[in-house]
């Protein structure tokens, strides 16, 4: 267990990286392609991304088995786990 803390983090300090689909990947806490998010030192195996596909397109991150995954979808639509309904393809393990 860890005291919690506040990370003031600026807009600047969050690096972006653009895949060549042109998707942008705000990396917050984690790693995409080499670049490294501003947040460290979390007592977890934490990503936290900010991720803007553009229309048409895909944005593939493989995440650890037994991890939990949360994808919030501010506009538009996706497809996750190449599947319709992923959550009735998801194993429980």
């Amino acid at each position: 267990m860890m005291d919690p803390r506040y990370r003031d983090i600026k807009g600047p300090q969050v690096p972006e990286v653009v895949t060549k689909s042109g998707t942008k990947v705000r990396v917050i806490c984690g790693t995409v392609e080499g670049r490294q998010g501003p947040v460290t030192d979390i007592v977890i195996d934490l990503e936290y991304l900010d991720v803007t596909v553009p229309a048409h397109s895909e944005f593939v991150h493989k995440t650890t088995r037994g991890h939990t995954v949360l994808a919030y979808v501010i506009g538009g639509k996706g497809l996750f786990c190449n599947e319709k309904n992923p959550m009735l393809t998801m194993s429980r393990e």
